[in-house]
């Protein structure tokens, strides 16, 4: 899998929300057409206990059709972190307000 084209924002539910970092990315895997991907990162909770990365990942022009399906619109976000997740969260910024 290659991921090119990384873009990142912190966002926030609400004033005092959880907060979370949206990206939108590149993939593409083998010889398939690349696709436009957007991710949802929460941060990991602080138990020191391994626990599944809390990311969602969405195809974008199946959101864009609004196809949220299980299965037709749903990918393995524990595939995507190892490759995301250094660009989440860089440099502990936004720290102060997690």
């Amino acid at each position: 899998m290659e991921i090119t084209n990384i873009t990142r924002e912190f966002h926030r539910n609400g004033v005092c929300g959880e907060p979370f970092q949206v990206a939108t990315f590149t993939m593409q895997e083998n010889t398939d057409p690349p696709r436009r991907m957007v991710a949802v990162r929460f941060a990991d909770d602080q138990s020191g206990q391994w626990s599944n990365p809390r990311i969602a990942v969405f195809d974008l022009d199946l959101l864009v059709n609004g196809e949220i399906r299980f299965t037709v619109n749903s990918w393995r976000g524990d595939r995507f972190a190892d490759h995301l997740d250094p660009h989440f969260f860089p440099k502990a910024d936004h720290a102060n307000l997690a």
